[in-house]
């Protein structure tokens, strides 16, 4: 699982304003926004390649995962859930080099934005 997300960094270091523009950006609430920078909640899917979308960034960039290990596991997780059959055949094609998983992650987030 991962340990959190990169939310107020990342907004900082591409100069996005606050976090409550960001929150105004993707509409979600103040409150999901510091949990899910503080890992308390994550965000599903579909807003997590939003995020990665309005912030400019990759899903590596996004996300903190606690070891190499997990990113595989959630990287899974994230296929799963979205019901992307081919991305599961993907990562057990290419197990260990997320830089495919992030080319992938890419093509994704473009289908569902």
């Amino acid at each position: 699982m991962p340990e959190r997300l990169r939310l107020k960094e990342l907004v900082r270091q591409k100069n996005l304003g606050t976090m409550k523009d960001l929150c105004d950006l993707v509409d979600v609430d103040y409150q999901t926004m510091a949990n899910w920078n503080q890992g308390r909640a994550f965000p599903s899917l579909k807003r997590t390649l939003q995020l990665c979308h309005v912030l400019g960034c990759t899903v590596e960039e996004l996300v903190e995962f606690k070891t190499d290990d997990e990113a595989s596991l959630m990287s899974f997780q994230l296929a799963a859930e979205a019901g992307l059959n081919r991305w599961i055949r993907y990562v057990q094609l290419h197990q260990g080099n997320p830089m495919q998983w992030n080319h992938l992650i890419q093509l994704t987030l473009h289908r569902l934005i």
